[in-house]
Order: C-alpha cells, then sequence, then structure tokens
C-alpha cells in the first residue's frame, strides 16, 4: 500500500466487548480512518453508529462496493469472524481479526489456509503483545540477562462474574475461559519460548458457581524443550480485568517478572551486567489506560500497510499455533 494520508478502515461485526475499545483509539490514529461498518444486528449496529457517528452498511457486498476499505477490522462472534475473514482474504483486503480467530480449530486452519493463498495481510488480535511490558521484556532478553532459562509460572484469570456473559457462553465456540481467554497467556509463552513440546491440562466444571455452558478453571504444565512452565487460569477472580496476570521467567542468572496491565517489569540480576545493575530493577506503568494497547497495535498495522510489511503482532499462523495447543489440552480432558 503505498504511503497516504489515512487509510480506509471498516468494521466487519462489532458485537464484541473488543469493538469499542478499539473504535474509541481510532480517533487518536492519524493514519486511519473509521469509515463504515457491517453488522447484522440492527440493534447492535444502531447503537454503535449512533456512539461514533459512522455510517452502518445494510449488507456485506454494499461494505466492500461502496466503502472499499484498505483495512478491515472483525469483531463479532467468532463464527461470524471467520466467515468475514474469508470473505476479507479472497477480496485481497488486509485484516485485523478478533482472538482467537475463529470458533474451531478446524475453521482457523481453512481460513490460515485461505490467507496463504491470497498472499493478504492478516493479524490477529493478540493486543497484549502491545503492552509497554512485553515489548520491554522481549528487548531485555534479546541481551540474555537471565542466563539459560530453565522454569516458567504463569497465572490468568477472568474477573467474576464474567464466565456467564454471552461473550463467553457461545455454543459454537471451541470453549470459554480456556479457548477465549487464556489464549492470550498462551500466546504470550509461545513468544518467549516457543512452541511446546509437551502440553498437560486439567480443566474443571465447577458446582456451587453461577451456572454457564463451559469451563471455570484450569491448570497447565507445558514443556518447551528442557525448559518447563507451570500455570493456572481462573475464571472467577476477584480483582480487575488482568491485574493479577503475570509471567514469570527464572534463568540461572536472573529472574523476570511481567505485568500486563497495569503494565509491570521487574529483573532480578545476581551480578550487575553492562547497564544492568545487580539486584532487582523495576518499571512501572501506573497510569496505563488499558485501550492503549489497541492504539499501539492500530497504529502499528497502519504503519506497516503503509510500508507494505508484514505483521509485527501475531500473525495467523502463530494463532493457528496458540488454537492447535489448545485443541490438544480439550481433547486430553475429554479423554479422560
Amino acid at each position: 500500500m503505498s504511503a497516504q494520508k489515512s487509510i480506509r478502515t471498516g468494521f466487519l461485526g462489532v458485537s464484541h466487548p473488543h469493538a469499542g475499545g478499539r473504535a474509541n483509539v481510532m480517533g487518536r490514529i492519524p493514519e486511519l480512518e473509521l469509515s463504515g461498518f457491517f453488522e447484522p444486528d440492527s440493534e447492535v449496529a444502531a447503537s454503535f453508529s449512533h456512539h461514533y457517528g459512522v455510517h452502518a452498511f445494510d449488507s456485506l457486498d454494499r461494505f466492500f462496493d461502496e466503502l472499499n476499505p484498505e483495512l478491515v477490522v472483525i469483531e463479532g462472534r467468532n463464527p461470524f469472524n471467520a466467515q468475514m475473514a474469508m470473505e476479507a482474504a479472497r477480496r485481497k483486503t488486509p485484516m485485523l481479526i478478533e482472538k482467537p480467530g475463529a470458533h474451531d480449530l478446524e475453521t482457523l486452519r481453512a481460513l490460515a489456509q485461505e490467507v496463504e493463498r491470497q498472499s493478504v495481510f492478516c493479524q490477529i488480535g493478540y493486543h497484549l503483545r502491545y503492552s509497554p511490558a512485553i515489548a520491554q521484556a522481549r528487548a531485555c532478553l534479546e541481551s540474555n540477562p537471565l542466563g539459560r532459562i530453565t522454569t516458567a509460572r504463569f497465572h490468568a484469570s477472568v474477573m467474576t462474574p464474567w464466565l456467564t456473559d454471552p461473550w463467553f457462553c457461545d455454543p459454537d465456540d471451541r470453549g470459554g475461559l480456556v479457548y477465549l481467554d487464556f489464549c492470550h497467556m498462551l500466546d504470550l509463552l509461545i513468544l518467549f519460548l516457543g512452541r511446546p513440546t509437551e502440553s498437560i491440562g486439567r480443566i474443571r466444571k465447577l458446582e456451587g458457581v453461577p451456572e454457564h455452558i463451559f469451563e471455570d478453571s484450569a491448570a497447565f504444565l507445558f514443556e518447551f524443550g528442557d525448559v518447563l512452565a507451570a500455570g493456572d487460569c481462573c475464571g472467577w477472580e476477584a480483582n480487575d480485568w488482568i491485574e493479577r496476570w503475570r509471567l514469570e521467567l527464572y534463568g540461572m542468572e536472573g529472574t523476570l517478572e511481567i505485568g500486563m496491565h497495569p503494565p509491570l517489569l521487574k529483573l532480578y540480576r545476581q551480578e550487575a551486567a553492562g547497564d544492568v545493575p545487580a539486584g532487582w530493577s523495576t518499571r512501572e506503568h501506573r497510569g496505563f489506560d488499558g485501550e492503549e494497547n489497541y492504539r499501539l497495535e492500530l497504529k502499528d498495522i497502519a504503519e506497516r500497510l503503509m510500508r507494505d510489511e508484514a505483521p509485527g503482532g501475531a500473525t495467523i499462523q502463530e494463532a493457528l499455533t496458540v488454537a492447535e495447543v489448545l485443541e490438544d489440552l480439550y481433547r486430553q480432558n475429554e479423554e479422560r
């Protein structure tokens, strides 16, 4: 895509809770222009159109033919998202798809094949990659301050009572807590450690909690070569959204603790090395707005499209890897 003032951007679906967050930040990104959207639910469409002052197209064909979008942000139910992404791929329209990318592994695999066939820009909305703490951790690890990493630990969660929300209760989805939210943490684990060579999990449906159709808690053990990683995913946490999410990497020379929101990076070194002192070093971003992740994500996409570059966030192949690992975990529990 050649350099230009702004990229015509449209939403395909706006019913997902993240649609509002991404729409909110569009006005702070000069490279993008929110120009229209298509949403089949007329009530949802009317509300979004009124709130953001943007045109609602009444059909998918009119959306593509009249708007001629240069980027689509896909934010509906997961089966709808996969259909819209397939259509965007066929039309060679660059896209950002809400994670995990589709409602099941088979559909995501077919979509990945079509994206590759059409050679179209496609990024999956694993926006926690854009947390400043994640970017700083990746930069930090380039200098290998931990030495040999031997062990990792993680915690992810959904705050009470969101597991009963329709977002987590779509019967067409492969699962809820693990499939729709732990996928974020798994994406980050793979980002830092590579694809697991072995995965073991226990996924539980609990009694005595508000009823819904999917799992309530889970615990996992992953092997990344000779690195062991253990952690959990809680579906009824009292803390605010992702406030207590943690990813910890333990090496023979240092320790790295990462918090996603508010962004937190704590590095421990046994001995000073270069500009890294001995003991604990801490970086915090207490005033960080959670929607800033969306702004950084969308700005990065816009700049890459203008430079005709590949995605800088999660590719569809990386999302497929996440989905394959999750499918293996679900099948283990079904076989038990």
